[in-house]
């Protein structure tokens, strides 16, 4: 059977790299948000469950006049514990005032931002985990004979299908963002992927053959037309079924090769970065072997449920190896001598 690979074999994590900073950005907007409600609240910041009562209360206990009443009859009461009237305005020396309807509507804005940021950030670590390396989770999924949009468009992403199981997303190919007043940070992302403009701009014939058909999508037309706008390439044979085998092993190192992978794409980079040379156990896990060093944690997401003592032994490995010996002396000085 034919085996296939994205042709940018990063594109997964620059979509998680992605929703990273989209998660910072709204962090900071939230802070934005929060600064006049505190101002109202004072100083304090509400919890997600806030109502009229709570902000009716902490206006009395520091000494604020209600100025302004609603009245509720028994039918319109919306919480069970309501007294029949809480004061709306509150005013202090006759000059400040303060309005329940405006702080109301600002912690919705809170409220709804938070628990947005609250979902994206699990979201995140959903995609980290699921991610499976040599293009697993794309090959799995294209022996299946029809897939749905939302899956085709994971898959040409680099991630894992497998997640959709938990993360909700609405995106489909049939689907207009302005059906929804509120959707996820991840649908507002996928939404202006290429992956997804470029699939839902695609023909539901290919030659005279059913490619989308409503949220369906049919693999093999998938494959071709993946092929012709460079999603993804045919492995070639000289690469060999080996690559592809999760369990199969470096025949130097004996390392797996999809950690092997990953080391040699990462470490330099790290090492360069670093204005001191690193010893192996800096790069991965203390003598005491319960703290972990900044280059295990920034790839234990990408290299599967491997401990840091596994690491250091792969890394201790992978410096004896020939790919090493080849590596520019400015970098082989990075590593502390042994």
């Amino acid at each position: 059977m034919n085996k296939y690979k994205l042709v940018n074999e990063h594109r997964a994590k620059e979509f998680i790299n992605n929703l990273e900073l989209l998660k910072k950005e709204n962090l900071i907007n939230l802070e934005k948000i929060l600064n006049p409600i505190k101002q109202t609240y004072f100083g304090k910041t509400p919890s997600l469950n806030t109502n009229i009562l709570d902000w009716e209360k902490i206006h009395l206990e520091n000494g604020w006049n209600g100025s302004k009443k609603m009245t509720f009859s028994d039918e319109q009461m919306p919480w069970d514990d309501l007294a029949p009237e809480c004061f709306t305005e509150f005013s202090f020396d006759g000059e400040k005032s303060h309005s329940y309807g405006l702080f109301e509507y600002r912690f919705k804005r809170y409220s709804e931002l938070k628990k947005r940021l609250n979902n994206l950030n699990e979201h995140i670590e959903i995609l980290e985990k699921t991610f499976t390396k040599n293009h697993e989770s794309l090959n799995e999924f294209l022996t299946d004979d029809t897939l749905t949009f939302i899956e085709s468009i994971f898959i040409l992403i680099g991630l894992n299908p497998i997640a959709l199981k938990t993360i909700n997303v609405v995106t489909s190919g049939d689907i207009e963002i302005e059906d929804y007043e509120y959707i996820e940070f991840i649908d507002e992302a996928l939404l202006e992927t290429k992956e997804y403009r470029r699939l839902r701009k695609a023909p539901s014939l290919i030659n005279n053959k059913t490619f989308i058909f409503y949220d369906k999508v049919y693999t093999n037309r998938l494959i071709d037309w993946s092929i012709e706008k460079k999603f993804i390439e045919e492995i070639t044979s000289h690469i060999g079924e080996k690559e592809f085998d999760i369990f199969a092993k470096d025949d130097e190192t004996e390392i797996q090769n999809g950690r092997l992978r990953i080391y040699k794409e990462t470490l330099p980079n790290h090492l360069y970065d670093s204005d001191t040379p690193i010893s192996i156990r800096e790069l991965t896990v203390a003598t005491d072997g319960i703290k972990t060093y900044e280059y295990y944690e920034s790839i234990k997401n990408w290299i599967g449920n491997i401990s840091a003592e596994v690491v250091r032994k792969d890394i201790g490995k992978l410096l004896k190896s020939s790919w090493w010996k080849k590596q520019p002396k400015e970098l082989q000085e990075k590593i502390k001598k042994m």
